[in-house]
C-alpha cells in the first residue's frame, strides 16, 4: 500500500485497497501477485527506485526483529531469498544489513515502465 501510495498516486492506492475483499478469496501466491501487479504496472522505474530507497527503509528497519539481525550480522557471506519484488528490498539489505546477495522477484520493465 506504502508503495501503490507514494510510487503511484491516491488511485492506485485505493484500488488495492478495495480489491483486499477480492484477494482474500485467493491463495498466497496468486494474492501477492495481484497485489504487485496493481502496485507496479504501469509505474515509472524511477519512481520505485526511490520509493524503494527512501520511504521502505524507515518500514522494514521498524519491524526488524532483533534476533535475526543478530544472526544476519554474525555471519560473513549474506544471501537473502525474498518471495517480494526485489526492488522493493535490495536497497534496504544492501545498504543497511550489508547482504552480499538478493534473490527475489524480478519485474519486467518496458522503457521507462514497469509492466510486471
Amino acid at each position: 500500500m506504502l508503495v501503490a501510495f507514494e510510487g503511484g498516486s491516491n488511485i492506485r492506492a485505493f484500488m488495492l485497497l478495495i480489491s483486499y475483499p477480492f484477494l482474500l478469496a485467493m491463495n498466497h501466491e496468486i494474492r501477492l501477485r495481484v497485489m504487485v501487479f496493481i502496485t507496479f504496472c504501469g509505474l515509472k522505474l524511477k519512481y520505485m527506485d526511490s520509493v524503494g530507497r527512501a520511504v521502505l527503509p524507515k518500514f522494514y528497519l521498524e519491524n526488524l526483529n532483533l534476533q535475526a539481525y543478530e544472526v544476519l550480522a554474525s555471519t560473513r557471506r549474506k544471501v537473502v531469498f525474498t518471495s517480494v519484488p526485489k526492488v522493493m528490498v535490495e536497497g534496504f539489505l544492501k545498504n543497511y544489513l550489508n547482504v552480499n546477495v538478493v534473490i527475489g522477484t524480478e519485474l519486467q520493465n518496458y522503457g521507462r515502465y514497469v509492466l510486471h
